[in-house]
């Protein structure tokens, strides 16, 4: 489900909903268990499973950071209602707590969906003020609205097997039009 390429957790969420931009759009939280599947497969499952109420909070949240991203990268104020909508989730962030395991000391799971997406949320907002800002790039294809890390500074798309792939797609297809 994640975009493994992204390089953090937060804009891994901002990929859950796929086709932003497009007429059809995908919403991979399509469930609690599916928002239940992605938190474990960014190593936050909460020991509490998700409700349906806590999928729609992570809807409405993951789209004010959507806003609020787009905003900072076009160098515009956020909208008051999304900047709350952040604040008001990281208000749930604990620090996690260690346990002793079986083979050494263990990270505890977060005690609820909250407090994983308040992670996610501080690191969110740690990325935009901190040195990795200049590393967050809009994806190539014009279509997609995800995001990434890029480290090289050299990548041009969220994922290359998908958004690259498509974009190669229809340049290859407006050349052979072009030559006939």
């Amino acid at each position: 489900m994640i975009d493994e390429s992204a390089g953090a957790r937060w804009l891994d969420l901002l990929a859950t909903l796929r086709g932003r931009y497009r007429s059809r759009q995908v919403d991979l939280l399509s469930d609690p268990a599916a928002l239940a599947g992605f938190l474990a497969e960014v190593g936050l499952p909460p020991r509490v499973a998700p409700t349906a109420a806590d999928l729609d909070a992570v809807r409405a949240l993951r789209e004010a950071m959507h806003a609020v991203l787009r905003a900072d990268e076009e160098g515009r104020r956020p909208e008051a209602g999304d900047l709350a909508l952040l604040t008001d989730a990281q208000a749930a962030f604990e620090p996690f707590h260690l346990a002793a395991g079986e083979s050494g000391p263990v990270v505890e799971s977060p005690a609820t969906t909250d407090v994983a997406v308040a992670l996610m949320v501080t690191e969110m907002l740690g990325d935009l003020s901190g040195p990795r800002r200049p590393l967050i790039r809009p994806c190539g294809d014009d279509s997609c609205s995800g995001h990434f890390l890029d480290v090289t500074g050299r990548r041009t798309w969220c994922s290359s097997a998908r958004c690259g792939s498509r974009v190669r797609v229809r340049r290859h297809r407006s050349r052979a039009v072009e030559s006939t």
